[in-house]
């Protein structure tokens, strides 16, 4: 296993750990200007920031080794999510 990512989907492990900030994007957001009833002062004002993805990490293996790796790891797939509530990145 390269690595793998917690229940909040951060890298929690190997190669998505070290390379999490370069992974992760950013969630879009609506900044506006409210009163204390969450009413809309200045509508014109309002602006929306996107979201954006985050990159992709590209891996060379070789895929004898690739397929020996899913084989073996598979049966114990069950046993490391249910331990750790971690899911496995690339199997």
């Amino acid at each position: 296993m390269l690595g793998y990512v917690g229940s909040d989907n951060n890298g929690a492990y190997g190669l998505e750990s070290e390379y999490n900030d370069e992974l992760s994007g950013t969630a879009g957001r609506l900044v506006r200007v409210q009163n204390r009833q969450n009413r809309d002062i200045m509508p014109e004002t309002q602006q929306y920031i996107p979201a954006t993805d985050g990159n992709s990490l590209v891996l060379t293996i070789d895929s004898d080794i690739q397929n020996y790796l899913k084989s073996t790891s598979r049966p114990h797939l069950p046993t490391i999510r249910r331990r750790e509530t971690a899911f496995p990145a690339l199997l």
